[in-house]
């Protein structure tokens, strides 16, 4: 293949490879990888400029001066016109800056800049020769902004403006900005004020050139047009309410991208009703649904592609059946896609009790094609069905499902008594149904209530197990009380594992009673098996690992994940046990974390005794150690303490622990110091102290962008701002769910003293763990590991090289080190699969 493409000439090969650029946050350059194939690829995009024109520059106190790949792009570039982004934020910089820009400024075409140095600005652009830019983009504040109009008037090609006008930006300025507003074909302006967006308008009206307006204010009160605005060369429009869309007048416009609270209204405003949606062939609507609502779509044959996004506010339909015969005219829209705040409506993700069965029964032709879905979520009482679409006629539609999950259920008994039937569902393998709030409070006063579901349950599946085996492996009952342990077991010999929340098992770890909470998935069917037991993170109970715990049993895994002191189900803390926390001595603090490693020792033999778990025999067997995120101290502090166990229980643990995975500690779990520039958000002052841990918990589960991982410089790591490249884990995350996997309480509070209180104590154990050989000595099969994503929070990756860093100094090349691609601190959330690969991979197996 490769010999193919290098009989190509020259000019198409570097035509094809511009068409395959890879993102320039992960490559650094978006060609560079491609330098790497062979030589003949390399010396082709080496020597042609048009490869190196986006030039990325970002000047900071710690980095003042141009690096030198930034340099050699500047040199590979030669005289190509050149896509720059820039951002300043080093007064030292000016003169490096001022050579750069006195020597390239007439060949940058596009650029993109950020700094809040108006005196830097006077220095290094005004008065330079921009003739060749032609899109601006100004990512600072107003007063900068204003610093350079004189460059932006003088740049006589320039046909695109993105900036913000803020509180401080006046109509005496704005006037400054007439003639470069008459020559523009793109504009995208952020306003503070009503008086400014008034003044803006104003300013565009009659414009003979605009093509592209993108306009977002930042208080919507008081936006109220001055008068008539005609627009007549507008192609694509996009505006973040609705008030003055009845003053626009745009002939010729194809797109429309708007969100209002009252866009069905706009069926008489002059922009639709003059035009009748006919040049309209791109609709992206975000609005509240009404009565009103189709009808302004009719007519809007021309369009390809629409899309709306509804919120949950609803009102209702007056005519049911006008309304279907809208929708009908609607649906001779080629491409349409409804999304339901925020969920895909055509992911199959029902939502019926905010919305109208009307809306249901219109779209039923389009469900009825729906055979192949394989994981259906039904947010709704299903004994009622879907406001209009009874359950049973959605099971018809829907026969290859294999994951039920029902959220907000109200008759689990009936619900178990449809599923008796193994025609219903019949690929079905895992169920979660979580009962309404309102009725879990009725099923508590009734004591026989638990016993009944465990009866109905042991029926259902013995009536499936009869037709084609019982392919039902896993159910999850939120909000309902424990089954008996008698049913629990007659379930498990079904092959099925069930698990409610208040489900959760504990045993006595030692002498005074204390108590670890912990969720088991199970004995996988086929023996022997590995035992996988997680020790969690800061405000995420054991409960994260539910999804893992899920799948484990097809992977002949057993995955328990227990709950760590103060967290529920688990003994509290003691007032002399949280005093050692908050002003113990260095001895109390050494024999406090050395307590939490030996409840988890002998959690892990009692554990392993109660239910005869399989020793280490090859490649299966034996219990892996996983300690995730803050969990990474008590995980290491376990292995430490080990030495000092009674000899019974010692020779048990020491023999059955087979692996310790260190899955994205921080440095400051390690006893190591953060990075400079480490931040979170309970590091912020201004963030209100009982908002910090849960901003933290938002933030946390976001993906982030870093730069060259290869380099191992803490500078390129992505320390405050997440990407939006891929939504956050919270969004995946049920609010039932949240309620029990979230504690970002009392039980989190303690969690930053211990963190930063225990440095030499975390530094000990971490030592002692990885690196003493009389540690390793004790456990004749253990490997350890340190597991991070490419794309987490900048400590995880940071704990990485720390460890790669020791390894080093110490010579130790045992200790196994995985960046895994594309994971946030969440993967065991996110892509429960892929987690139980890695966990098997860090292990040797």
């Amino acid at each position: 293949m490769l010999v193919t493409i290098n009989r190509l000439p020259v000019e198409l090969f570097t035509c094809i490879i511009t068409f395959a650029e890879l993102p320039t946050d992960r490559f650094r350059h978006p060609f560079l990888l491609y330098t790497w194939v062979c030589h003949h690829w390399r010396s082709i995009i080496i020597e042609d400029s048009d490869f190196w024109t986006l030039f990325r520059l970002q000047l900071i106190p710690t980095h003042p001066t141009i690096d030198p790949f930034s340099r050699e792009l500047l040199r590979r570039s030669k005289s190509a016109k050149l896509d720059s982004a820039l951002t300043i934020k080093s007064p030292q910089s000016t003169s490096t800056l001022e050579d750069l820009i006195t020597q390239e400024s007439s060949r940058i075409v596009r650029l993109w800049l950020s700094t809040d140095q108006p005196k830097l600005i006077q220095t290094v652009f005004l008065n330079k020769s921009f003739s060749m830019l032609q899109a601006f983009t100004h990512a600072g504040r107003s007063h900068t902004l204003i610093a350079l109009l004189p460059l932006l008037i003088s740049a006589n090609q320039l046909s695109a403006f993105q900036c913000t006008l803020g509180v401080t930006f006046s109509a005496n300025d704005l006037n400054q900005l007439i003639p470069v507003f008459s020559r523009l074909r793109s504009l995208s302006l952020y306003i503070h004020t009503p008086e400014i967006f008034q003044s803006v308008l104003l300013l565009l009206h009659d414009n003979a050139k605009l093509q592209d307006l993108q306009l977002e204010m930042h208080n919507k009160r008081g936006t109220d047009a001055p008068g008539q605005i005609i627009l007549p060369e507008l192609q694509f429009l996009s505006i973040n309410f609705s008030s003055v869309l009845e003053n626009f007048r745009t002939p010729k416009l194809s797109a429309l991208d708007v969100t209002c609270s009252r866009l069905f209204d706009l069926l008489g405003y002059p922009i639709f009703k003059d035009f009748k949606f006919s040049p309209i062939r791109c609709l992206y609507v975000l609005d509240s649904l009404n009565s009103r609502g189709i009808h302004s779509f009719i007519g809007l044959h021309e369009c390809f592609h629409a899309e709306f996004l509804f919120s949950t506010k609803t009102e209702g339909f007056t005519d049911d059946t006008v309304f279907l015969e809208d929708v009908e005219d609607v649906f001779k829209v080629t491409d349409i896609s409804l999304h339901y705040s925020p969920r895909e409506y055509f992911n199959i993700k029902f939502c019926s009790d905010d919305i109208t069965g009307v809306l249901e029964r219109a779209l039923s032709p389009i469900l009825s094609q729906l055979k192949n879905i394989t994981e259906l979520y039904l947010l709704s009482r299903v004994s009622t069905g879907l406001n209009g679409i009874p359950f049973e006629e959605i099971i018809t539609r829907t026969p290859n499902v294999e994951k039920l999950v029902v959220q907000y259920g109200d008759k689990l008994k009936d619900f178990i008594h449809l599923i008796r039937n193994p025609s219903i569902f019949p690929e079905l393998k895992h169920i979660s149904y979580t009962i309404s709030y309102s009725v879990s409070l009725l099923y508590e006063l009734v004591e026989s209530f638990a016993d009944d579901i465990g009866k109905s349950l042991i029926e259902c599946l013995q009536s499936r197990q009869k037709t084609h085996g019982n392919k039902l492996k896993f159910i999850a009952l939120g909000n309902c009380p424990p089954l008996p342990d008698i049913w629990l077991e007659e379930l498990q010999k079904l092959g099925t594992t069930v698990i409610t929340e208040k489900n959760v098992n504990k045993l006595i770890v030692d002498e005074t009673s204390v108590e670890i909470a912990f969720t088991d998935s199970g004995a996988p069917s086929q023996t022997p098996y590995i035992t996988i037991i997680a020790v969690h993170g800061m405000c995420f109970s054991g409960a994260i690992f539910q999804k893992t715990q899920e799948l484990a049993p097809r992977k002949s895994i057993r995955f328990v994940a227990i709950n760590r002191r103060n967290y529920p189900g688990s003994t509290p803390f003691t007032a002399s046990e949280l005093e050692v926390l908050t002003q113990g001595s260095e001895e109390e603090k050494t024999a406090w974390l050395d307590a939490r490693g030996h409840e988890i020792a002998n959690f892990i033999v009692r554990f392993i005794e109660k239910e005869n778990i399989p020793p280490v025999t090859g490649k299966t067997g034996g219990v892996i150690l996983l300690g995730w995120s803050v969990g990474v101290g008590e995980a290491n502090a376990t292995i430490a303490a080990a030495d000092s166990l009674p000899t019974p229980v010692r020779s048990i643990f020491t023999k059955y622990l087979r692996s310790l995975i260190l899955h994205e500690g921080a440095p400051i779990m390690l006893g190591l110091p953060m990075p400079e520039k480490n931040w979170a958000p309970f590091l912020v002052d201004s963030i209100p102290p009982e908002f910090r841990l849960p901003v933290f918990g938002q933030w946390v589960t976001s993906y982030f962008k870093h730069g060259d991982l290869n380099s191992r410089d803490l500078n390129v790591l992505s320390y405050v701002l997440p990407s939006t490249h891929r939504v956050p884990t919270i969004f995946n995350i049920s609010a039932p769910e949240q309620k029990s996997t979230i504690f970002d309480g009392v039980e989190g509070s303690y969690e930053g003293i211990y963190t930063f209180r225990f440095g030499n104590q975390l530094n000990k154990v971490y030592r002692k763990a990885l690196f003493d050989t009389s540690t390793r000595d004790l456990f004749p099969h253990l490997k350890t590991s340190f597991l991070a994503g490419t794309e987490t929070a900048s400590f995880g990756i940071a704990g990485l090289w720390s460890i790669q860093q020791d390894c080093e100094k110490s010579k130790n090349a045992s200790i196994k080190l995985k960046l895994a691609p594309e994971c946030n601190h969440f993967v065991q959330w996110d892509d429960p699969a892929l987690a139980l690969s890695l966990y098997l991979e860090c292990s040797g197996l």
